[in-house]
């Protein structure tokens, strides 16, 4: 599991940039492959057991990386990550 910074803006936000920034280094430290193009969503409620997808390009193609909040502490939350090969 990996932690990514929360933006506090009224309703707090996981911050979509550091989400992509984690999902990168979940990636680079499971398979040494170092994704350039990683997009995660806007606005996502910083919420123990959210789950929103990122998408990125792989070596044989387009991923998509499932991403679950297992923990929110101030301005932290904690992810837990899933890549795959988009269909």
């Amino acid at each position: 599991m990996l932690g990514v910074s929360v933006v506090a803006c009224g309703e707090e936000t996981v911050d979509a940039d550091s989400a992509a920034d984690t999902v990168t280094d979940f990636v680079s430290e499971q398979t040494g492959f170092e994704p350039d193009d990683v997009e995660c969503p806007e606005d996502v409620k910083a919420e123990e057991g959210e789950r929103f997808g990122c998408s990125f390009t792989g070596p044989e193609g387009p991923y998509e990386a499932s991403v679950e909040i297992t923990a929110v502490d101030d301005d932290d939350a904690t992810f837990r990550i899933e890549t795959r090969r988009a269909e």
